[in-house]
């Protein structure tokens, strides 16, 4: 696995990062025909991941580790379930072997100060988190989307305040627009307040608009890029089921078919092509795509699977020729 520098930070990790918005579930369901999060499974997972050479993970406060559509109306009993399992898995390491990236703004309760980025639920937030963690301090701390109702001055403020207090080192921002980072860029400089030093977005094969949009923002500023749905929902690794073979279909339909849509891209057949040619899984060749791209992105990726990590991990020994490049861009 190799490493790199994440963004200014001061901070080295692995090019690959682990991530836990979907986590291995049970073969069996719930009261709502949902499918539970098979927690021995998913700590066992996170184990191979450090084993394989990950030392960067991703979560959020309101990761249940299943999907959950609206209609399933999934209350906040399970908010957080992500961060616990992460938790629990990580406790028996040391603590200076890896990096934490969590995130805060989506409702985490029935309270009206239970989302956002007041610095109300923030210090909410971030103190459930740690103990959720079971962590005495947060790498790097996210916005996770933006907030109308708070300003940006007002959310950096509140995240320079956790830096100094302890509870984070550095701060983020997620699916935010290209003129909402460079104006809390200004924010930061005009006030003298430590700016944000991670974006994290959605980028891939397929969903280039990062590429064109916000990557010349990242180089800029000196942040590292954190990259969610590299494999573009498992099609561009040629996976469309979950462990155990249950098709994401029988309990997640909305999003099955939202992954379907994109089966027909053209990019899948260049990725296979030239994963066949080197006798590499096409995962490999997917993420190798993206971590040549710059040196500043670090891909998310998910797994229900051991064998899947241990798979995803390999792709940072795979170096594309400026050829194969161009040949998966389709020039």
């Amino acid at each position: 696995m190799k490493t790199a520098p994440f963004g200014n930070s001061g901070i080295v990790t692995s090019r690959i990062v682990y991530g836990t918005w979907y986590l291995p579930h049970e073969d069996r369901q719930d009261e709502r025909g949902l499918y539970p999060v098979d927690r021995k499974k998913a700590v066992a997972i996170i184990d191979r991941a450090f084993e394989s050479g990950i030392r960067c993970f991703d979560t959020a406060d309101v990761y249940r580790g299943v999907y959950y559509r609206a209609s399933d109306k999934p209350g906040f009993e399970n908010i957080g379930q992500s961060e616990r399992i992460l938790g629990e898995a990580l406790k028996k390491l040391d603590r200076e072997e890896y990096v934490i990236v969590t995130k805060v703004t989506g409702r985490t309760g029935p309270l009206e100060n239970d989302a956002g980025h007041g610095r109300k639920h923030i210090r909410s937030a971030v103190s459930r988190s740690l103990e959720r963690l079971q962590t005495d301090y947060i790498d790097f701390y996210l916005l996770h989307a933006p907030d109308p109702g708070t300003s940006l001055e007002n959310a950096a403020r509140s995240m320079n305040l956790l830096i100094e207090d302890g509870s984070i080192l550095h701060y983020g921002v997620s699916n935010f627009r290209p003129d909402e980072v460079e104006e809390m860029f200004s924010v930061c400089r005009e006030c003298g307040l430590e700016p944000p030093s991670v974006m994290q977005d959605v980028y891939n094969l397929i969903n280039r608009e990062f590429e064109s949009s916000k990557l010349r923002i990242v180089e800029k500023h000196g942040m590292a890029a954190m990259i969610y749905s590299p494999l573009a929902q498992g099609v561009l690794a040629g996976r469309h089921s979950t462990g155990g073979g249950i098709p994401r279909s029988r309990y997640e339909k909305l999003f099955s078919e939202k992954v379907q849509s994109l089966a027909s891209s053209p990019e899948i057949e260049r990725v296979k092509r030239i994963g066949e040619r080197r006798s590499v899984p096409m995962s490999q060749v997917a993420l190798a795509w993206l971590l040549r791209k710059s040196e500043r992105i670090f891909p998310i990726v998910g797994a229900t699977e051991e064998s899947q990590i241990a798979e995803c991990s390999m792709s940072t020994e795979v170096e594309l020729s400026d050829d194969e490049m161009k040949e998966l861009e389709g020039k």
